[in-house]
């Protein structure tokens, strides 16, 4: 038995994906129609022993709701495999601190067939490659290999002067740089935030999240051993258990985490695309244009869809009435403005991202205070 969520939003749609899947035969599948993100996280708070963390939980309810209606009692997911097989992004970094540049090139190599073609997109990838260990040989001043580090490349590639100003610049920028409050939670009550010295507790994250450590395997074991891995699979368990459907996370098996964080560098990341180990894993399981896929969905599509239409007059609601509990976390008056020019924005939905957010972080604070007060 397989579910695919449908949410009706175009960004959103893996049809094309999952009917190549379909095609190999052997499927009892079925089709979920996913509900409105607010609504469903209206449903799911009193569920939950903390406000809603996952950028919506309507795909889950529809999936173990229509899990429910076929009969079945279990679900099998793949929560957080990505962070169990690991992208693999940090082990060209490891191989720059080793001077490795010929593995390099041949990973460059692997994601572009056509170098000239793609020489933007090269560039990209080696300002991302670049950075990390540049940061780190000035923090060390290691003047002679950082100057060789931006140097060398220019052997394999043509990378434009200005491009590389611009990774220098950063390069020491990025030694220098502390965690702007305002930036990351400009709507956070200043009041609130002193009481708790929150520009360290954000540093202090911040530092750990993104710290430089020198070997794929260590910034793998450091994912793995997040804390947000372990409330998302509390979040999933407590849904799925309200509607008496027990979940079950084959990623999270002991044995497949020891393989997975054990594996060789070189495997994770190979020939430029992540998750090498499960993509070699299903050579002649799945549709090879399946298994080479780059891309995944971002789902803000749908939920700025929502936002912007079903469920505008419910965020305005739910800001509104609990303007006096939420005063003592958040600035609602900036909350309201950031809302305001969120809904009179004309920018396409990417470029909303992050304000859709915040906004919907305050809305599942305000559904966690009305449920406690």
């Amino acid at each position: 038995l397989t579910i695919y969520s449908d949410c009706d939003t175009p960004s959103a749609v893996e049809t094309a994906y999952v009917d190549t899947v379909l095609a190999q035969g052997g499927f009892n599948h079925h089709v979920a129609k996913v509900g409105n993100p607010i609504s469903a996280a209206q449903t799911v708070t009193p569920w939950l022993d903390q406000p809603v963390q996952m950028p919506t939980p309507a795909m889950l309810l529809a999936i173990v709701r229509e899990v429910k209606q076929q009969g079945a009692r279990v679900v099998l997911t793949g929560h957080d495999g990505d962070t169990i097989v690991s992208h693999g992004r940090d082990y060209p970094h490891e191989l720059l601190a080793l001077g490795e540049w010929e593995k390099v090139l041949k990973i460059v190599e692997g994601r572009y067939q056509n170098k000239s073609d793609s020489a933007k997109d090269i560039e990209s990838d080696l300002y991302n490659y670049l950075l990390p260990y540049g940061t780190e040989l000035v923090k060390k001043l290691a003047i002679k290999n950082y100057i060789n580090l931006f140097f060398r490349p220019g052997k394999y590639w043509n990378i434009s002067p200005k491009k590389t100003i611009k990774i220098v610049l950063q390069s020491i920028y990025h030694n220098f740089r502390r965690v702007n409050l305002n930036k990351f939670n400009g709507s956070i009550s200043n009041q609130f935030a002193k009481s708790i010295k929150l520009g360290k507790l954000l540093q202090d994250e911040f530092n750990y999240q993104f710290g430089y450590l020198p070997t794929e395997y260590l910034n793998h074991y450091r994912a793995i051993t997040s804390g947000n891995m372990q409330e998302g699979s509390e979040q999933i368990d407590g849904i799925s258990a309200a509607v008496s459907i027990e979940a079950r996370h084959p990623f999270l098996d002991k044995r497949v985490i020891e393989l997975c964080l054990a594996a060789p560098a070189h495997l994770k990341y190979c020939n430029g695309f992540g998750r090498g180990v499960m993509r070699r894993g299903m050579k002649d399981i799945l549709p090879e244009e399946v298994r080479r896929r780059k891309s995944k969905v971002d789902f803000y599509g749908f939920i700025i869809n929502r936002m912007e239409t079903a469920e505008s007059s419910v965020i305005k609601n739910l800001l509104l009435e609990q303007k006096s509990n939420l005063s003592h976390y958040l600035n609602t008056n900036a909350v309201q403005e950031d809302y305001q020019k969120f809904s009179n924005s004309a920018a396409k939905w990417q470029q909303r991202r992050r304000e859709a957010r915040m906004i919907n972080c305050a809305i599942y604070l305000s559904l966690w205070l009305k449920l406690i007060d």
